[in-house]
């Protein structure tokens, strides 16, 4: 008998396994938070605070403080270099920028800046102060992730083979819980970016894993099906993040109402069982075929009495390393389209 002829006796798919991935295919709701930053980094549109103007309207701080850029824009980063106290709240108010200052006039680069709360209330752009010369630190917020991403699908693969596919779910998603915890409650920039890193190595292995334990819950007729399955919640997902977005405009809140479900999905993973064909090649069979005596009992399936994981043809548990993907040609040729295409 054949691994896959199994599921001819306790059900291609059922309850079980349709209970079983929808714990799976609730995290894959929560697990592309590769987009918060979309929202929680969108730049602010800001321009030098002048502590002597913060009773007046942002209209008349910018007439009164803030030269022109070349293209006629408010500038965001440079203010006039004048001494605001020598003026009185009348001139203030009667400003005339042609009367007051003259060409001789200069700027100076901020060391404040007001955010206006045109679109976002805060993001981390104005919680960090990432503007004008360190706005460069907004898109290393993506690097830092994506280079997390590469450590976690790198080892996410190994582990699962080695402990199985639950443990490994459970340690990478209880990272991932760890770096929301740190990104968004974080206290500065440093501590913020090493949250998103261990996001990223938390997020892409628990999704990796999610993904081939749900295709090995089923037969192999349902298979395309439940990867679709998976698909469709990560499309999901993206639907999900700009609707948070729009309810909350706040990077903290937001984060925590787009984030903190993963905590919730953690304690639901306690509840997933093994992956049968792991268990299988690993020679657990004491514990493969209790799952699937499980598996046929809740399907209404109908395995035979002396049903035994041992009769299952051997599926040599290979130790192969990433190199084999080059090793072939029409392998070797797929893959660095894969990479070329991400």
């Amino acid at each position: 008998m054949k691994y896959d002829d199994v599921y001819d006796f306790v059900g291609q798919v059922g309850v079980f396994q349709v209970c079983a991935s929808s714990c799976l295919l609730l995290y894959c709701l929560f697990a592309l938070d590769s987009m918060t930053m979309i929202f929680a980094g969108a730049d602010m549109p800001h321009f030098c605070q002048v502590e002597e103007l913060e009773n007046l309207s942002y209209d008349l701080q910018k007439l009164i403080a803030i030269p022109l850029d070349g293209s006629g824009a408010v500038s965001s980063c440079e203010m006039f270099n004048l001494d605001y106290s020598n003026y009185s709240m009348e001139d203030y108010l009667t400003w005339n920028r042609t009367l007051m200052m003259d060409n001789n006039t200069g700027v100076v680069p901020c060391s404040k800046w007001i955010y206006e709360q045109v679109v976002f209330v805060s993001t981390i752009v104005s919680r960090f102060g990432l503007v004008c010369e360190w706005s460069f630190l907004i898109p290393l917020v993506s690097t830092v992730y994506m280079a997390g991403s590469l450590v976690g699908g790198a080892i996410g693969g190994p582990l699962s083979d080695r402990i199985g596919r639950k443990p490994t779910i459970l340690v990478f998603l209880s990272v991932k819980v760890i770096g929301v915890f740190l990104s968004t409650f974080s206290p500065n920039y440093v501590v913020f970016i090493v949250g998103r890193s261990i996001m990223g190595a938390g997020s892409i292995g628990c999704y990796n894993t999610c993904y081939v334990l749900t295709m090995e819950l089923v037969g192999p007729k349902y298979r395309s099906l439940m990867g679709g399955s998976v698909q469709v919640a990560t499309s999901l997902c993206f639907v999900l993040q700009p609707l948070i977005a729009y309810l909350d405009r706040h990077d903290v809140r937001y984060q925590m109402a787009a984030l903190a479900p993963n905590a919730v999905v953690l304690l639901i993973a306690l509840e997933v069982c093994e992956s049968p064909r792991w268990l299988v090649v690993t020679g657990r069979h004491d514990n493969a075929e209790k799952l699937f005596r499980q598996m046929s009992l809740v399907n209404g399936g109908s395995l035979p009495p002396d049903f035994s994981t041992k009769s299952i043809e051997n599926e040599e548990n290979s130790t192969g390393s990433c190199l084999l993907l080059f090793r072939f040609p029409v392998l070797r040729l797929r893959t660095i389209l894969c990479a070329y295409l991400w």
